[in-house]
């Protein structure tokens, strides 16, 4: 009976500490998702101007290493069966 006489004389300033710590964490946890998805989104897109960059050249240098492969494939029939 002595505590809950002295529980209920703290009440309001135990709910508004606890609403304030929880606004405190809600806050922070809320600034580090913002920050970590502008990082992410930061890395994404510079990957994504890395692919962009080096598409003509692995397009140029694909097709060089096809016309070679049939070159070479053309070679090695003629020199195996003769053709």
């Amino acid at each position: 009976m002595l505590l809950s006489n002295v529980w209920s004389g703290n009440f309001p300033f135990t709910c508004v500490m606890c609403n304030l710590f929880i606004h405190c964490f809600v806050v922070k946890v809320a600034a580090n998702v913002t920050n970590s998805a502008q990082k992410i989104l930061c890395r994404l897109y510079a990957f994504d101007v890395h692919c962009n960059s080096f598409f003509p050249a692995f397009v140029i240098l694909y097709g060089k290493q096809y016309q070679i492969y049939i070159c070479l494939f053309e070679s090695l029939l003629q020199l195996v069966y003769g053709i």
